[in-house]
């Protein structure tokens, strides 16, 4: 049985990204992006783009404990910018408005392994366990909620 590390670490983007596009977001990789853009996670991204701009690649290079923040970061800036701000730096450095579908898993290095599933351009991050299950997070009850006043003492129930 193959190592599932050893699957292509890629995402789809639709429509394919342009000569320009790929060149800018092969910077951050690489680091000849000299420009520090808002909100940049860090001097490189672990995010190259395929040759085609099909495709965003998983390198090797850099540790996982970046991944999703970088992911994140490129999504939400460059390539399918939503907010105005956003937008507007993002055509300013021509940059058009695509979509990116797909899922990377993310070898743990420090923290546990992860599984990065993108739909619609949007990020969700999974923990897995040793034997790449999912882990089971703890969710909030549906019970009605309790407000606590946080400039007051709470004053411990007697037996």
């Amino acid at each position: 049985m193959p190592d599932p590390f050893d699957l292509p670490q890629r995402l789809c983007v639709a429509p394919a990204l342009g000569p320009d596009e790929r060149t800018l977001l092969s910077g951050f990789a690489t680091a000849t992006v000299r420009r520090v853009w808002p909100g940049q996670p860090g001097a490189r991204s672990p995010w190259t783009v395929c040759p085609e701009g099909c495709c965003l690649l998983l390198s090797e290079r850099v540790g996982p404990e970046r991944t999703a923040l970088w992911l994140r970061f490129l999504l939400r800036e460059l390539v399918a910018a939503r907010s105005y701000d956003a937008r507007q730096r993002a055509e300013a450095a021509g940059l058009g408005r695509h979509r990116v579908d797909g899922r990377v898993l993310v070898a743990g290095g420090l923290r546990a392994p992860r599984l990065l599933r993108v739909a619609d351009s949007r990020v969700r991050e999974l923990v897995l366990d040793d034997e790449l299950f999912a882990v089971e997070e703890a969710r909030r009850g549906t019970g009605p909620a309790e407000v606590v006043d946080l400039h007051r003492p709470v004053a411990e129930e007697s037996d």
